[in-house]
């Protein structure tokens, strides 16, 4: 929200453990669903630090860990996670459910070292 009380952003997170190989060892790991619902807000350069504030007072103190998966095709939201501190290890492909068939990246975050990924462990995934 803003100081209107205006909701700009919608953000959902998934106690989810998809990529064995990227989860925490010290706690949990989340997923993260992340988009603007309001479209008076596309283009504001608002996303990267709202993620940043979500990850670093997200109320599980035991969650150390967030994956994100944009569209591979999305360098907007690729751009956007990025700035948020998330690194790109990879991509896979979609096998079922709604986006089946869908390229997407695979990026992960630590909450207090989110420069302790190490992004040349890429590697291709499937979901």
């Amino acid at each position: 929200m803003n100081e209107n009380n205006t909701n700009i952003k919608w953000l959902i997170t998934i106690n989810l453990n998809p990529f064995e190989k990227y989860l925490s060892n010290t706690g949990k790991t989340y997923a993260i669903d992340f988009m603007i619902g309001n479209p008076d807000f596309v283009g504001k350069h608002l996303s990267s630090i709202t993620l940043k504030t979500f990850i670093e007072d997200y109320s599980d103190q035991e969650a150390d860990r967030f994956i994100i998966d944009p569209e591979f095709d999305n360098e907007v939201a690729h751009r956007c996670y990025m700035g948020a501190g998330f690194a790109d290890v990879g991509e896979y492909v979609v096998k079922d459910g709604y986006f089946k068939g869908k390229r997407l990246h695979l990026m992960i975050r630590g909450r207090e070292k989110q420069n302790s990924i190490n992004t040349n462990e890429s590697t291709k995934l499937k979901k």
